[in-house]
């Protein structure tokens, strides 16, 4: 098909009617959510396989422009920017035809954004779960990003859908769910980025101050050498570094109360745990079928939000309550704007505050249930992913229709 023909093929009328919306999907569980959130809000979705790094690939390109002309969808919907190559090939395309795209950001977007300026087009609208990226966002060259958190799925995340019995064979007293973040710290860069990451421990304290800040002061801080990927694939390890480093401690602080913590998660986290006693370390869990009966069942879930995020929380902040169950968080900016502490989340300021009230709500479970079951109808009301993907449509209805 020539370009003017399919020039005019892909002009047909959006935003006309029942919403209609082509899904990048990668087979990351969040897209799973997204696609149910839409089913519940009776929108016409067609979910088309992509890799997660995409090249701008004739095959895909070929397959995307087909999917496009069979579903005719008002947008196109991707999380994090997955599918779309460093090069701009394939965003610079859907702006060539008046394509919108919706792309939704589920962690900090400088990493992925920010040595790609080919993906910055004015058919492109960005939702971000992090406040603090707003301001960079636009730096790039991004029309009036908007700030959406994520959401907890009512399909899996829900009491009714838990099944009691594994619920009580997953139980703990105590859980936390999460990465060690020593792959991504130690394994995966390279020596010279290892390197370079020790360096810039001497001069700066990576924390959330310099996320918040969109990494300026780690981009900064690095030698000559480094071309602008690199740096940020410096900044994404640096911050793994402390992720790691934080966590190591988060344990350290349970194992020196005396409390008894069973973690979830990687193998990895053998390397931090070493010395640490009363750890009890456990395989992780299949985010949709086990994780909702082990919030569920347990007393107290513990959350600890990596230092990537400077103001936003992770998606077990939406969960643990969503699962009917008692979440005990760090203060992270947006767990204290939606919730409110011991009303119906816990909530901490440091690793000892943690302690404490984890031993006051271990002993007082009548507190808990109450706490929990206000969580949970919160999260009924205005958390779950048809609100957000609600939202959603109307940004893009009122930019593009």
């Amino acid at each position: 098909m020539d370009d003017q023909r399919l020039r005019s093929a892909l002009g047909y009328r959006r935003f006309a009617g029942p919403t209609r919306v082509l899904v990048f999907d990668t087979g990351y569980h969040v897209v799973g959510d997204v696609l149910d959130g839409a089913a519940q809000l009776g929108w016409e979705v067609l979910a088309l396989p992509t890799r997660v790094g995409g090249r701008g690939e004739d095959r895909f390109i070929g397959d995307l422009l087909g999917a496009i002309l069979r579903h005719r969808p008002d947008f196109l919907l991707t999380l994090s920017h997955t599918g779309f190559d460093d090069q701009g090939v394939l965003a610079q395309l859907l702006h060539r035809y008046g394509l919108p795209l919706a792309s939704w950001f589920v962690d900090h977007p400088a990493p992925t954004l920010g040595c790609s300026p080919g993906n910055t087009t004015d058919t492109c609208q960005i939702f971000c779960i992090e406040r603090s990226a707003l301001p960079w966002l636009r730096q790039q060259g991004f029309a009036d990003p908007v700030y959406l958190p994520s959401a907890s799925n009512a399909g899996c995340f829900h009491p009714d859908r838990v099944d009691p019995a594994q619920a009580r064979t997953l139980a703990a007293p105590l859980t936390f769910v999460g990465s060690s973040w020593w792959e991504k710290a130690r394994e995966e860069p390279s020596a010279a980025v290892r390197e370079a990451v020790g360096a810039l421990r001497g001069k700066l304290s990576l924390d959330k101050g310099l996320v918040r800040q969109g990494l300026a002061e780690v981009l900064a801080a690095l030698p000559a050498g480094f071309d602008l990927p690199a740096r940020y694939a410096i900044a994404q390890v640096a911050l793994a570094e402390a992720a790691m480093v934080e966590r190591a401690r988060f344990a350290g602080a349970f194992s020196s109360a005396g409390l008894g913590l069973r973690i979830h998660g990687d193998p990895h986290w053998r390397h931090l745990l070493l010395g640490t006693a009363g750890i009890e370390l456990a395989p992780a869990l299949d985010y949709r079928t086990q994780l909702p009966a082990l919030f569920s069942g347990s007393a107290v879930n513990l959350n600890l939000t990596s230092v990537q995020l400077a103001t936003g929380v992770n998606q077990r902040v939406w969960d643990v309550p969503g699962a009917g169950g008692f979440l005990l968080t760090d203060a992270q900016e947006d767990a204290v704007e939606f919730f409110r502490d011991g009303e119906d989340v816990a909530l901490y300021h440091d690793f000892e505050e943690a302690c404490d009230k984890a031993r006051h709500y271990l002993a007082h479970p009548k507190e808990r249930q109450v706490i929990a079951a206000r969580a949970l109808a919160k999260v009924e009301r205005v958390h779950r992913y048809p609100d957000r993907l609600r939202r959603m449509a109307q940004v893009m209805r009122a930019r593009f229709a």
